[in-house]
């Protein structure tokens, strides 16, 4: 698993530096292709926010563009988690981490128990 910073470190995050971190299906991709296929973050979503999604989507005439990220693990092994807490508390490596999700009859997605062991 690959940790982000989390947000509470940031005092001030513009748009491009928003796009670069949660730049969608490219950026996810670009990741997972270096190991990882499950990844964590402390923000509300793997996504830009959905004001920008709407805006690129208009400047674009591209419709596929919602949600890019998501549809990432719908093509490849690549899961990933959103709104965790304490990333920061976390040593940089050393620790396992279990998923305990939440089962939903149906549903590609659904909140789950995440715990870190430190060994």
């Amino acid at each position: 698993i690959r940790g982000v910073k989390p947000a509470d470190q940031f005092v001030k995050i513009v748009q491009d530096q928003i796009e670069a971190l949660l730049g969608g299906e490219e950026t996810r991709i670009r990741w997972s292709d270096r190991g990882p296929t499950v990844m964590g973050i402390d923000q509300w979503g793997w996504d830009l926010p959905f004001r920008a999604q709407i805006a690129k989507a208009k400047a674009t005439s591209n419709d596929t563009l919602f949600w890019e990220a998501h549809r990432v693990g719908q093509r490849r092994p690549f899961w990933h988690m959103e709104q965790l807490t304490n990333l920061g508390a976390l040593p940089s490596h050393g620790f396992e981490v279990m998923v305990f999700p939440l089962k939903i009859v149906g549903a590609s997605a659904a909140p789950a128990r995440v715990v870190a062991v430190i060994r």
